[in-house]
């Protein structure tokens, strides 16, 4: 009997939770297979809205597209985003494809523009870094040619040494 009685108490317990009964059996009473028990449905939650409803709330009212900006773009009244960071003032600084140009030049072809490129470009981003206003859009080609013209004067260098090295031994050998 203590077998019946806890699954009357489930069934009991999974009609207080509303489990899934069809509406159209509610109210009636069915007979449970356990010797002498019946269970009457009865409505715990129902499908219709509750009085006094009205319905649901109007949406809010705001500017199109919602009370945030799109992603990327301020909010009204700033100005626009810097991809770059820092201020709106963007440019390219005047001498850095010359730079560039003279770095790869003295990597190729004569190593004796090296120390030009790499005066020029340390000058160029001694201004960069001077200028917090101005966000310029070439910082990278500066730097690469400064970068360029420093190997490219100190291969000139080795070159130099070397060739100061072998004058050196072919006068002393004669």
């Amino acid at each position: 009997m203590a077998h019946g009685t806890t699954l009357a108490r489930t069934v009991n317990e999974m009609l207080r939770r509303g489990a899934g009964f069809p509406p159209q059996r509610l109210g009636r009473s069915v007979v449970v297979p356990v010797p002498g028990s019946t269970i009457t449905y009865h409505s715990v939650m129902s499908d219709a809205p509750p009085p006094g409803w009205g319905g649901p709330p109007p949406p809010p009212q705001g500017p199109p597209g919602g009370p945030y900006p799109a992603p990327g773009q301020p909010p009204a009244g700033y100005p626009p985003y810097n991809p770059y960071g820092g201020g709106g003032n963007f440019r390219e600084h005047p001498q850095g494809t010359t730079i560039l140009v003279l770095g790869i030049l003295s990597l190729v072809i004569c190593s004796i523009l090296g120390p030009f490129a790499w005066s020029m470009g340390q000058k160029a981003l001694r201004e960069i870094d001077s200028d917090p206003t101005t966000t310029y859009t070439n910082r990278g080609a500066i730097n690469a040619g400064r970068i360029c013209g420093i190997i490219a004067t100190c291969l000139l260098g080795l070159a130099v040494i070397v060739i100061i090295i072998a004058t050196i031994a072919a006068a002393g050998s004669n």
